[in-house]
């Protein structure tokens, strides 16, 4: 019988691990690219605050977007230049619909000043679209805008736990008082 040396073995297991990886990332890749707001030509990559951000209701926050341009890139490539996209934010609640147009702060990166009136779920949806371009990216979101309460809400955990260490060692030296 011939032996597989150890070297021939951990390279073998090397190169299925590799393989796995490789799809995972693969995969991984397509998800991101289907979930991310898309056309043809651009790709929402970014968009904060989205639903795992915090916003508090009354206060300033900044709203950051992040866009890839596919079409930009191509006609670099060719020595063209395009007009940037127009990037439009959109917030609606029950009552109220805000739209602001964030202003480019870099290569692909807008960012917008916003306040949010009222506190409760809002609805996220940025587009990108060039002017002479008929395809646009959208994405969509849930945002969350905190009260001013639940902005305070922290604090009061930490009042809490001093003043009940406290309570427990009082009513610890009072019960020992007693049975002396």
């Amino acid at each position: 019988m011939r032996q597989i040396g150890t070297i021939g073995l951990l390279n073998k297991q090397i190169s299925r691990i590799f393989r796995i990886v490789c799809l995972l990332l693969l995969f991984t890749a397509q998800l991101t690219y289907a979930h991310a707001g898309h056309g043809d030509a651009l790709v929402i990559a970014d968009v904060k605050p989205g639903s795992d951000q915090r916003a508090f209701a009354g206060d300033q926050f900044t709203m950051k977007v992040s866009l890839f341009d596919f079409a930009a890139v191509k006609a670099k490539e060719q020595g063209k230049t395009l007009s940037s996209p127009e990037v439009i934010v959109t917030l609606t609640n029950r009552e109220k619909t805000i739209n602001v147009k964030p202003q480019p702060v870099g290569e692909g990166d807008y960012r917008a000043e916003i306040i949010l009136p009222k506190s409760g779920d809002w609805k996220l949806s940025v587009t990108a679209q060039r002017p002479e371009d008929k395809e646009t990216a959208k994405f969509e979101d849930q945002l969350h805008v905190k009260s001013e309460i639940e902005k305070i809400a922290p604090l009061w955990v930490w009042i809490a736990i001093p003043t009940i260490i406290v309570a427990g060692i009082l009513g610890y030296f009072l019960k020992r008082m007693k049975r002396v």
